[in-house]
């Protein structure tokens, strides 16, 4: 057990980076630049009329991921996430499930999904 904690101990080490500014690849100061911005709400959109959900269910767009924080590295990514009304929507459970058929489906169909190739990312 210690091996291996030693070794997620290194792991973390050598890929955890901690900056004092967001990617400014992605970020002006703390605000997504406004083409990043609108890319990224035309793929909720887009995943939104896929998965056939009526825009009043939409609650909020959440970006999450690495990149969407102080502590990305070069292979960090950013994810948008739709926050839905759930309680609107019926029997929970099977909207989980078909929430998460829907998620593999697009994952597989849309998976070339980029806002671009950076050329190299800020360490």
């Amino acid at each position: 057990m210690k091996n291996f904690q030693r070794f997620l101990q290194e792991e973390w080490q050598s890929t955890a980076r901690f900056h004092t500014q967001l990617n400014p690849v992605l970020w002006e100061g703390e605000r997504l630049r406004p083409q990043i911005r609108a890319k990224l709400l035309s793929f909720a959109n887009a995943w939104g009329e896929f998965a056939k959900i009526p825009p009043n269910l939409i609650d909020d767009v959440l970006l999450v991921g690495g990149s969407a924080g102080y502590n990305y590295t070069d292979k960090s990514d950013l994810d948008v996430h739709l926050l839905l009304e759930r309680n609107k929507l019926g029997n929970r459970d099977l909207v989980d499930e078909l929430a998460a058929s829907l998620a593999a489906r697009a994952a597989a169909k849309h998976s070339d999904r980029r806002i671009h190739r950076w050329p190299r990312w800020p360490r």
